[in-house]
């Protein structure tokens, strides 16, 4: 599986406007959306496309008459159409431009409350880069607030506005951001469920390492008496013989980790007094790159692994290092999977040629094991998915085709042709506007608020529907 994006332009982008939000780090900044060269659209109420071509000469209602609803797979976008936003679809949308892509990023747990619906929103991320250069690399811990309801101005030819005064925010979300030098590309980086100031990243020179950032972070909320030290790893690993991906703490034993490479070898970390022990025999049972890995929501000592030679494994460390199960997925690379943190008998998996399945492993003793359900929405490699951990009946999609989807498997199983494509009842909504996505993740503490990365920097939004 390709999950560099040096393929594309990674040359820095063009600086904003610094007067659009109060920045600490001058890469790194929102924009307006309605600023934004790219849009984006909701499946489920229609998102809309125009020519710019010819439009010039149109009147209000000829350029209305024009809009259209835009599914991807019908008809690709022609030169000189852009994407618009259709402003009813999003409750929340901001956009966020780094200086680097960034291949991987967490939320990070907060006090602030669970179930948090009173807008304007407060999170935290922590985030890898991929620069250029390596010595131009950087772990970015990043504060976002003020992040305000999103309405439809009539008044400016369809853009948006930020809704700050009836939320009681600023007009202008607000993004504090502190950078910790890397010298090399971090493919994977996960906060510590349980601690989310201890930070583990997977990079590019086959290292993996821990940091420990409990002053750092709480200088995004009051600032250190002090100059702060650059943190240095308080553990780093350097058994992998090459680079991989696969990196997960357990949900169950505080400061328990799974790393994988390219290698197809597993490792399994255990905290200790000052640190961390490695075993160093690894799980094997992958012929290829182990791409991904998830822990058991219920079980401290079963995690699930996928791989480029097509299957997924199942794994119990009281029983030794050898796969004690084993689903034959998907006819191509199995990208990235998720297990249901509710429902611990459903497992979500996706694929480099599009495709997404749901696993009961209820099922797993069935002699020709079929998935629950499987779905070829996407016309790309599929990058990433998880569960809503506040309904355990959706799921996020993220896809080399640029799009992220969110389905409800609860819904039933019907279609509804538009133009001429049929649309399954269960995709919810489908995000467009970002190049190459890699990542998407739900915030916990915000129900129906996602967060995605991509090429061209993040999103932070909420369907209307969710």
């Amino acid at each position: 599986m390709k999950r560099r994006v040096t393929d594309f332009e990674t040359s820095p982008n063009k600086a904003q406007d610094p007067s659009k939000t109060r920045v600490e780090y001058p890469d790194l900044e929102f924009e307006d959306a309605h600023e934004d060269s790219f849009e984006s659209e909701s499946v489920a109420s229609g998102s809309e496309h125009e020519s710019e071509e010819g439009n010039m000469d149109m009147d209000e209602d000829e350029a209305e008459e024009q809009k259209e609803v835009w599914i991807p797979s019908a008809r690709p976008l022609e030169e000189g159409e852009t994407l618009e936003y259709d402003p009813s679809t999003y409750d929340m949308l901001h956009v966020l431009t780094p200086q680097w892509p960034c291949l991987s990023f967490d939320i990070l747990p907060d006090n602030l409350g669970f179930q948090r619906e009173k807008y304007p929103h407060t999170m935290y991320l922590v985030a890898g880069t991929q620069a250029e250069r390596s010595s131009e690399n950087s772990i970015l811990l990043m504060k976002l607030s003020d992040l305000s309801k999103t309405k439809e101005d009539e008044s400016d030819d369809g853009g948006f506005n930020v809704d700050g005064s009836s939320s009681g925010g600023d007009e202008d979300p607000v993004l504090e951001v502190k950078s910790i030098p890397h010298s090399a590309t971090i493919n994977r980086i996960r906060a510590m469920p349980q601690n989310p100031h201890i930070v583990a990243c997977m990079n590019e020179d086959s290292s993996a390492e821990i940091f420990n950032f409990q002053a750092r972070l709480a200088s995004l909320d009051k600032p250190a008496a002090q100059k702060l030290k650059t943190e240095k790893p308080v553990y780093t690993f350097k058994g992998h013989p090459t680079e991989g991906y696969g990196l997960q703490w357990s949900p169950k034993e505080t400061g328990r980790l799974i790393t994988s490479d390219c290698a197809r070898n597993i490792f399994w970390w255990n905290p200790t007094p000052t640190g961390w022990a490695v075993d160093q025999t690894p799980f094997a049972g992958h012929t290829k790159s182990v791409e991904d890995l998830q822990w058991s929501p219920s079980e401290p000592d079963v995690f699930a692994s996928c791989s480029v030679d097509k299957l997924i494994h199942l794994w119990d460390a009281r029983k030794g290092k050898s796969p004690v199960a084993t689903i034959a997925a998907h006819d191509s690379d199995v990208n990235v999977i998720s297990w249901n943190n509710k429902r611990g008998f459903l497992l979500a998996s996706g694929s480099e040629d599009g495709n997404f399945k749901i696993w009961n492993l209820k099922k797993l003793k069935d002699a020709d094991m079929k998935p629950a359900f499987s779905f070829g929405w996407h016309k790309s490699s599929i990058t990433s998915v998880e569960w809503n951990p506040n309904d355990d009946s959706q799921l996020s999609v993220s896809s080399a085709d640029h799009s992220v989807t969110v389905w409800d498997l609860s819904l039933t199983a019907e279609t509804t042709q538009v133009q001429g494509v049929d649309i399954p009842s269960q995709l919810m909504f489908a995000h467009h506007g970002q190049q190459y996505i890699k990542e998407v993740h739900w915030h916990k503490q915000i129900p129906g608020v996602l967060v995605s990365t991509a090429l061209d920097g993040f999103n932070v939004f909420k369907p209307f529907n969710l």
